[in-house]
């Protein structure tokens, strides 16, 4: 209310609304747009206030610029375990025992301390269970089956997280929405082929959000950071097209071989291909070419447009059969 009242035209609303409370913004605020996050990573952290990544690598996620700290991996250690002497800031009188490697060993203090695997020596205290920990590793949001909710809540303007994500995240999940949102303004019943796009990306399981309640520990994934479907890999870019002897130019991303069956994905279909022929940029014919900052040439008949994507299935994946967490559980 008070930003509507200085003159503030839209809010961009924190993940941890719920539709609930969308709703009584919206009713307490009519002239106000309101924007909702629909996709995406969720930070461990109130909206993004997180210290995490400030303390383990001196990047400040308020400034745009997080590591992800809370998807490292992290080892465990009981107490009375031991660690290197020269991490504390005293040494004690006595001479320590020393490792294989010659350092000095010092017993922990405490019950239990964690050690990001690339940070060696750094301990926290910490509590978990006999599984390991990922303990700050929420799972992503993905709410493409709760936009009309969210429209009848209010919200005029979907929003999708897209910190430090690819071109091709960016392409695939935008399509998706818009292919859900056009089929929400025809009247059209949502389509769950719309999740191939969606399950063709990185991701670490989806749930809904606070969108009907706290998720619970369904937010959290705890065993690793991995995906748990990715239909699909990034094979490369289309960069542009010679019309005279019908190549498209392509950034590969991925390894690409001749022979490898790859789907072409443009703005309206998907189109599948065999490629033939790599050609690189001083005209030699290749077998295959790696990914990285160059470009190569695959034929292809008619220009696909550039920013057109390619990719790769890796893993099956029928959209009639995913099953999302997307249901919250009482926590």
């Amino acid at each position: 209310k008070f930003w509507e009242k200085n003159g503030v035209k839209r809010i961009i609303l924190s993940r941890e609304l719920s539709i609930k409370e969308m709703i009584n913004i919206k009713e307490h605020c009519p002239d106000l747009e309101l924007e909702a996050f629909v996709h995406g990573s969720i930070c461990i952290a109130y909206s993004g206030r997180c210290l995490i990544s400030n303390y383990m690598s001196h990047r400040d996620p308020n400034q745009g610029t997080c590591s992800n700290s809370c998807r490292w991996e992290y080892k465990m250690y009981k107490k009375d375990e031991v660690q290197p002497a020269a991490m504390q800031k005293q040494l004690p009188m006595y001479e320590p025992a020393l490792t294989q490697h010659g350092d000095p060993y010092y017993p922990l203090q405490g019950d239990y301390y964690l050690e990001e695997t690339e940070r060696p020596g750094e301990y926290m205290q910490i509590d978990e269970d006999e599984n390991g920990t990922y303990l700050m590793n929420a799972r992503d949001l993905c709410a493409i089956e709760y936009l009309q909710e969210l429209r009848d809540a209010g919200i005029v303007s979907f929003k999708v997280e897209g910190r430090s994500k690819s071109v091709y995240y960016a392409a695939l999940i935008s399509r998706a929405y818009r292919r859900a949102i056009d089929d929400l303004e025809a009247g059209r019943p949502f389509n769950p082929e719309h999740l191939r796009d969606v399950f063709a990306t990185a991701n670490k399981g989806f749930i809904a959000g606070f969108l009907h309640g706290n998720p619970g520990k369904s937010a959290q994934k705890y065993d690793n950071t991995k995906s748990e479907i990715q239909a699909y890999r990034f094979s490369g870019i289309v960069r542009g097209y010679d019309a005279a002897n019908k190549l498209m130019q392509v950034e590969p991303r991925n390894p690409i071989h001749t022979g490898q069956k790859l789907e072409l994905c443009t703005g309206e279909k998907d189109v599948e291909i065999t490629v033939g022929r790599i050609i690189d940029a001083k005209g030699k014919e290749l077998e295959q070419i790696h990914g990285g900052l160059h470009t190569c040439w695959i034929p292809y008949d008619k220009n696909p447009g550039e920013f057109s994507i390619l990719r790769e299935q890796v893993n099956e994946f029928d959209p009639a059969n995913v099953e999302l967490s997307m249901e919250p559980i009482e926590s």
